[in-house]
């Protein structure tokens, strides 16, 4: 299949969980959530901690979700993310998405979607990232980057949009990317 193909692939698919969905509404999690219920798709909150998520039912683990789903978008901290790659492989889902952290650069031509962020929303994103436990100053990061996760964050975020601007493309603040991966 395709690059384009498993896009097209994974958003065919309506209903699929969202792992790693904020508690806070604020959240650049929250937004791409209600995005997502806004262009009639049916994600899945899935959060250890959490009831529910904009009105939807919230499920502590990928297996509790019933009936089954066979897509999930991850959008996790790196901490968790193998455990849960692990859970997904278990419950047999043929379809997960990485959402690109702090913590990973990807080459353009491997992103399989790209979000522009307006510079509201890349504000929001920082004031998040200082809120998240995981995510505060000190946190282990690949590599010999001494930055903290939001300079890292923010600047990634800009990098990828000049990087599409580059290329031709509308200009933004920034972009957020995502890759899709098949088990």
């Amino acid at each position: 299949m395709t690059r384009i193909e498993n896009i097209r692939d994974f958003l065919a698919q309506k209903r699929f969980a969202f792992i790693g969905v904020s508690r806070q509404p604020k959240d650049f999690s929250r937004a791409l959530f209600r995005e997502f219920k806004t262009r009639d798709y049916e994600p899945v909150p899935v959060h250890p901690e959490a009831a529910e998520i904009e009105g939807a039912r919230c499920f502590a683990h990928l297996r509790d979700i019933q009936p089954p789903v066979e897509s999930v978008l991850l959008m996790t901290s790196p901490t968790v993310t193998n455990l849960l790659v692990r859970e997904c492989v278990e419950a047999g889902i043929k379809r997960v998405w990485f959402y690109r952290g702090a913590w990973e650069e990807w080459e353009i031509e491997q992103i399989d979607m790209a979000v522009p962020i307006s510079p509201e929303e890349l504000e929001r994103k920082r004031s998040a990232i200082f809120k998240h436990q995981t995510q505060k100053d000190g946190t282990m990061l690949l590599g010999g980057d001494i930055r903290e996760v939001w300079e890292r964050a923010e600047e990634r975020n800009r990098g990828t949009a000049r990087l599409y601007d580059a290329l031709g493309m509308a200009e933004y603040e920034a972009i957020e990317a995502f890759k899709h991966f098949r088990p």
